[in-house]
């Protein structure tokens, strides 16, 4: 009742000729008091809409304390080698300075050294140390992980006995240079084993390797020797060097690396600022799956808890002892899970049998989860549960589940690619719908106490206890920590970020005294921390969403900010929306269609005022970032002074230039206008479509000519992708004088005809004599023929098409893609190039270059001379995964970059490895490439403005770099690269001039898809 009636008294409000907008800001304040609100006030379940936030001096929030930069003394003489190094040194220049692998561990105080070779197909295994003492070698063999399979009798070492699943083998005392230390030596002979399980014995004591059994991976070949990347200075080189040396052992398990981070963090700290700043990028590439998290190895989750238990606890004490590296401390938390003693961990184990009993499902897929879950938990599982929720709650459908695990980094391949592997998917009935997502929510909250540090609501319930265990502890903030609970999925988000904000600001005194409890209150400030991105997120996604009215009123309170993108968005999707009234008979339609009017031109007023804020910018402020501290305290030394960057291939160089530089070249060719180019309009010829031995300059523009050029003068190993091309004139012919109108709307200053030209030349009809050319041309050039590849693929686009030839009605798609080509002529970006240059737009021509799209492993760019330094004795070149869209487009990330002299390519230099999350991958297709007279003429950069538009949209994959050998393996990756850097340095040699060369990688083999002059 009382709801009613407080919807009567809104309705009141209404009537006496109040706003919407004005009547929803007046509830937010507060300002309307009615009986109800009054009422509501006393009731148990009334509470504040808004945090009224509190004012504070910013500067009492920021650390205060400086970082210090600890200068490591790096020596240029070698490191000395340990004694064990020396003993077994003989054994590894026998074998030519290449080993299998290579381990160091520690017992005590001292050390073992595990050497494994491989000579005429043989595998020995060197164990040496310098204990003191009796010491039995407990081991065996294994093909797979938490394996212990018995030792042939043939391999036995002297002295050995066979025991049920093991052998012990004691060690023997030897001698080298006066040097005392025992050994052993085993020969492997067959078995395909990978590796070796052991235990040591010493007086009746067992020694294992930070609890866990010891293991030697038998692994794959590399090289003794590698090459420092430069003398360490600026970084914590020690702590480094000593992370990659363990990171074999690290591999192992979570449970390896988060206890080798805790036996590394007070080397860190010695080090300062760059020793944790190693621990993070480290932990970093962990999280992000750049490293191996399992090896060969079965470890229970609690075991993975407890170690990060014991990491995060050190990591807590390193915050209280070491305030001025707080921040980043508070960085490599987020990266490790909040682990734990007791049966935290334990109760991963226990609740996927509890699932799998309440709700029959023992079988399948829930079983081989659960023995993975058994052996080898990791973060993936928190990924895994949420797909399997989201899947169940969509009533089973599978590609719910693939969408979940894809968006997060999980693909067929990773799932396949655990020690207990994931092979089967999902199959549940309806009836276990129900207790599925009660006991799967549940679950999920046991898998992100462990593995999740960020997860807001674990961070809560870990906190919410605190009110009681001191007076005034918490007392404010668990309010705060209610509040945002109960408005964490509303749609309207201010108030939610007010409480998130305010939550965290009251937080922060905490996080400035020494508690007990301090991990657990970092964990809530990390997991308030990602929710307040994560609200700002969806915000924008609500705006998308989002109703006329209330995107109305976003513009309205959006209307002069200077950061134009968030209007922009707002005024495009009221348009979106108020398009369907439109085509919709109203009575109010001349209002809608002012509105539609008014918001058109608001877009236009906002770009303008966009280009308008980029023109007023100040053109001497150059935005830099600076890596290095002793670069940054020269320049800051030299404020108000000129200088000139210069950029190379590895750095940029900068020099202080004299003022009269500067006036001297002041005003050359101010007054110079653009100037005026000229292009003979191509006509047609009488051919729809031809094939690659017809490319002529008459036909076909450069883009075409280039490739046509290219075949059989190229190295046989370069492959040129097979080509056909629709010829000048073509499109002309086909638009006839149905343009003509538009076109002269357009001479006429009326730039919206642009959009109504190229709505008309998608809408062309392919002309029949088109279609069988084009088949034929293709058809004799071996290109698939889409006509051969069934009416379904293409009979959703057309299916209005009537009467109509089979053959005619697939091609209809290829034409529809070439005409997206040709409609690219008149976007505006392109149109507004020639009017620049003063270039007759008519006379731009375009051809349509059709080619076979090579579904590529990886795609290349080479500039044959470096753009960087301008040295042309060198080849710099990009690498991405997959097509090379992700390359040249505006996807996030960098390719793998390199150098490569040209007197030495068989060298490449590695600038920088890739990071880019996302690769483009498609199936055996065809590309339609625009191909104008006017992309490389000189004056005038027209390559790039034109679309090329694949007939088959391309699949998104999150990339997973532990599994490329381009970047795990030396030896494929020296291969791929010094194959690039040849095929970039014959193309130039062929042409006699600089090149920009764009090709792929398929399968080892390297194919050139386009090259042009480099500017």
């Amino acid at each position: 009742m009382e709801f009613e009636e407080a919807r009567k008294e809104l309705q009141l409000e209404l009537d006496k000729g109040i706003s919407l907008s004005e009547l929803r800001k007046k509830i937010m304040k507060g300002n309307i008091q009615t009986k109800v609100s009054k009422q509501l006030k006393t009731a148990k379940y009334f509470t504040v809409e808004r945090i009224q936030r509190k004012k504070r001096d910013i500067m009492q929030l920021l650390n205060k304390y400086s970082p210090e930069i600890v200068e490591q003394k790096i020596s240029d003489l070698p490191k000395a080698p340990t004694v064990l190094e020396l003993c077994l040194k003989p054994i590894e220049e026998q074998h030519g300075g290449v080993i299998l692998n290579k381990e160091h561990f520690k017992l005590d105080d001292k050390g073992l050294l595990v050497l494994v070779t491989n000579a005429l197909g043989k595998t020995r295994v060197y164990l040496a140390t310098d204990w003191k003492g009796p010491l039995i070698l407990h081991w065996a063999l294994s093909k797979k992980a938490g394996e212990w399979m018995v030792p042939p009798s043939s391999m036995l070492p002297p002295g050995s006995v066979l025991l049920d699943k093991s052998c012990q083998t004691p060690f023997g005392e030897a001698f080298s240079a006066d040097m005392f230390y025992q050994a052993i030596e085993i020969e492997i002979d067959g078995g395909d084993y990978n590796g070796m399980p052991f235990v040591l014995l010493s007086d009746g004591k067992w020694m294992k390797n930070n609890g866990s059994d010891f293991y030697i991976d038998f692994g794959s070949e590399t090289t003794k020797c590698r090459k420092d990347a430069g003398d360490g200075r600026g970084t914590a080189k020690s702590l480094l060097d000593k992370i990659a040396e363990l990171e074999s052992d690290a591999q192992r398990s979570l449970m390896h690396r988060f206890n080798i981070a805790a036996d590394l963090m007070e080397q860190a700290r010695d080090a300062g600022q760059l020793g944790f700043a190693g621990i993070l990028v480290w932990m970093r590439f962990m999280a992000t799956r750049q490293l191996i998290w399992n090896k060969n190895y079965n470890v229970k989750p609690r075991e993975i808890s407890k170690a990060q238990d014991r990491l995060t606890d050190m990591l807590q004490n390193m915050y209280k002892i070491c305030p001025q590296y707080r921040e980043i401390l508070r960085m490599i938390m987020s990266t490790v899970g909040r682990g734990g003693e007791g049966d935290v961990g334990q109760r991963i184990r226990d609740e996927i049998l509890v699932i799998q009993r309440n709700n029959d499902c023992k079988g399948g897929m829930m079983e081989e989860w659960h023995q993975k879950l058994h052996n080898n938990t990791s973060p993936d599982d928190v990924v895994i549960c949420q797909a399997l929720i989201d899947y169940v709650k969509s009533d089973f459908d599978i590609k719910v589940y693939w969408d979940t695990l894809n968006k997060n980094g999980i693909t067929r391949e990773r799932l396949l690619s655990y020690d207990r592997a994931i092979h089967s998917e999902p199959n549940f009935r309806s009836e276990q719908k129900a207790g599925l997502l009660r006991d799967l929510g549940n679950y999920m909250r046991t898998l992100k106490a462990v593995h999740s540090g960020a997860d807001l609501e674990s961070a809560i319930a870990t906190c919410m206890g605190y009110k009681s265990e001191g007076e005034g502890f918490m007392v404010g903030i668990q309010d705060l920590l209610e509040f945002i609970l109960d408005h964490l999925e509303d749609k309207m988000v201010e108030p939610l970020l007010e409480g998130l904000l305010e939550a965290r600001a009251e937080l922060r005194q905490l996080l400035l005294n020494s508690h007990e409890r301090l991990k657990d209150l970092i964990f809530l400030d990390i997991a308030l921390d990602s929710t307040v991105r994560t609200a700002i997120e969806r915000a924008y996604e609500e705006l998308n969403n989002a109703e006329p009215e209330d995107l109305l009123e976003f513009i309205l309170d959006h209307l002069e900010d200077k950061m134009v993108e968030p209007l922009l968005e707002g005024l495009l999707e009221a348009r979106a929306e108020l398009r369907q009234l439109l085509l919709n008979s109203h009575e109010r339609l001349k209002d809608l269609i002012f509105l539609d009017i008014a918001l058109d031109s608001t877009v236009r007023t906002a770009i303008e005022r966009a280009y308008e804020e980029l023109n007023n910018a100040e053109p001497e402020v150059c935005f830099a970032t600076c890596f290095d501290s002793s670069i940054l305290t020269e320049l800051r030394g030299n404020e108000g002074k000129l200088f000139r960057l210069t950029p190379t291939s590895s750095d940029i160089l900068y020099s202080e230039i004299d003022e009269s530089e500067i006036s001297s070249s002041a005003g050359v060719g101010d007054d110079q206008s653009p100037p005026s180019l000229t292009l003979v309009r191509k006509q047609f010829a009488g051919r729809y479509a031809i094939s690659a031995e017809e490319f002529t300059s008459e036909m076909v523009g450069a883009k075409s000519r280039n490739i046509s050029f290219l075949k059989g003068k190229v190295p046989s190993w370069i492959g040129i992708p097979t080509s056909v091309a629709l010829p000048f004139g073509v499109f002309e012919k086909a638009v006839a004088d149905n343009l003509q109108m538009l076109k002269e709307r357009l001479r006429q200053g009326e730039f919206g005809a642009l959009h109504e030209i190229r709505k008309v030349v998608l809408q062309l009809a392919a002309p029949p004599q088109l279609v069988q050319e084009l088949k034929e041309q293709m058809q004799g050039a071996g290109m698939p023929w889409p006509g051969d590849e069934g009416v379904d693929r293409w009979e959703q686009a057309w299916m209005a098409i009537e009467k109509i030839s089979l053959g005619l009605r697939l091609t209809r798609f290829c034409w529809s893609v070439s005409s997206k080509v040709w409609a690219s002529k008149w976007n505006e970006r392109a149109y507004f190039s020639t009017r620049k240059v003063k270039l007759d737009h008519d006379s731009l021509c375009m051809a349509v270059l059709v080619q076979e799209i090579i579904s590529a492993d990886y795609a290349f760019v080479i500039h044959t001379t470096n753009p960087s330094s301008g040295d042309s004795s060198e080849i710099y070149a990009e690498v991405v995964k997959g097509l090379g869209e992700t390359l040249v487009g505006a996807y996030p990330g960098r390719a793998l970059s390199f150098i490569c002299k040209k007197n030495d390519l068989n060298s490449p230099e590695v600038l920088n490895f890739p990071s880019k999350p996302i690769g483009l991958f498609i199936r055996r297709s065809i590309i339609f490439r625009s191909d104008s007279n006017g992309e490389d003429l000189e004056g005038y950069a027209g390559a790039g403005l034109y679309d090329s538009v694949p007939m088959d949209e391309e699949e998104k994959v999150v990339l997973d770099y532990t599994s490329d050998p381009l970047v795990m393996d030396r030896n494929f990756r020296l291969s791929i690269l010094s194959s690039i850097a040849k095929a970039g340095a014959a193309v130039e040699e062929l042409y006699g001039s600089p090149q920009d060369i764009e090709g792929v990688v398929k399968d080892g083999g390297i194919f050139v898809v386009q090259t042009r002059p480099q500017m």
